[in-house]
């Protein structure tokens, strides 16, 4: 990242990012070397898939995927959204019949993957 403090060219930038870094660190989540998610962080998922996972078949549906919006962000989630999220995961080689039936832990898993 190029910045000038001279003409304050992405100072801005520079310090919002650095705050970031201290305040939100990824390393204890996601190994950059190996590129994978490290094993706490896979049982911290999986207890929260476990949760999420209502009905307990092992496939986060729509409404499950509201569920867990609403109790952590308190926001709804449209159609749209799941699309998009469902979109996303079937870029990376999921199955599109299995993305009509919801989310399996894997699935869940690429997505934080993402996300990250």
């Amino acid at each position: 990242m190029e910045c000038s403090p001279k003409i304050y060219h992405n100072l801005d930038v520079v310090i919002t990012e650095a705050i970031k870094t201290v305040l939100y660190p990824i390393e204890p989540l996601y190994d950059s070397i190996e590129k994978q998610l490290k094993p706490a962080y896979k049982r911290a998922l999986l207890r929260i898939f476990r949760i999420c996972d209502k009905d307990g078949d092992g496939i986060m549906d729509d409404q499950d995927l509201i569920d867990l919006q609403k109790e952590v962000f308190g926001q709804d989630l449209s159609k749209q959204h799941i699309t998009a999220l469902k979109q996303i995961i079937v870029n990376d080689d999921y199955d599109e019949a299995k993305a009509l039936k919801g989310i399996d832990f894997e699935a869940f898993q690429t997505f934080m993957k993402k996300y990250i």
